[in-house]
């Protein structure tokens, strides 16, 4: 059975509102870590700046961070590798108890949230429903329980655009930049009209 009412975005769109979520983290960090800069010592200057590029990095191709098929294998080799360790028998226990990508990338990026538990708490968050949306909508399981993978996805990608387009217009007011790019303008669009829809279910 289908469910009618659930509207996919189409996979570039949404990785295009990542690509635009990931360049406003990187631009409201860099602005947060300029104005501290004085109150961090050398190392953690230097933490901060390699996180930063690495946030810069992921603006630019999230996909080698998060995509099923680049990040998979080595996540299967962390849980093997764990399993071999402990001697556990059962490796799909293993596989939920060691990092996954949005682990991996937070443990890269962690510098740059000198002071910032708040905006460290949703980098991790955004990451997380970034990997659920990828990995749910590429499970090779979904087509036999696809109603219920369906909402999931939908529900992940609703959570990326939306949060994608919050996140620009506040990068937006701290640069005092307002000439958005067509690729934003088409974030905020389609944010817009999912707010509409979810008012009118």
């Amino acid at each position: 059975m289908q469910n009618n009412d659930v509207n996919f975005i189409s996979v570039p769109s949404v990785y295009d509102a990542i690509k635009n979520a990931f360049q406003a983290f990187n631009d409201i960090l860099g602005r947060d870590i300029r104005n501290k800069w004085n109150k961090m010592d050398m190392r953690v200057r230097n933490d901060a700046i390699v996180a930063i590029s690495v946030i810069g990095r992921l603006a630019q191709n999230p996909e080698k961070y998060f995509s099923r098929a680049t990040t998979e294998g080595a996540w299967h080799d962390r849980a093997n590798k764990y399993a071999d360790i402990n001697g556990m028998k059962n490796k799909s226990d293993a596989f939920r108890m060691v990092p996954g990508p949005k682990d991996v990338v937070y443990a890269k990026v962690k510098g740059a949230f000198f002071e910032n538990p708040a905006l460290a708490s949703d980098f991790y968050k955004f990451c997380d429903y970034v990997q659920k949306w990828e990995y749910n909508r590429t499970n090779p399981w979904n087509y036999k329980y696809q109603t219920s993978y369906e909402m999931m996805i939908k529900r992940y990608q609703d959570f990326i655009i939306t949060k994608s387009a919050d996140l620009v217009c506040v990068a937006d007011v701290i640069n005092t930049n307002h000439k958005k790019n067509p690729m934003v303008l088409a974030s905020n669009k389609l944010a817009q009209l999912i707010r509409s829809g979810r008012q009118h279910q």
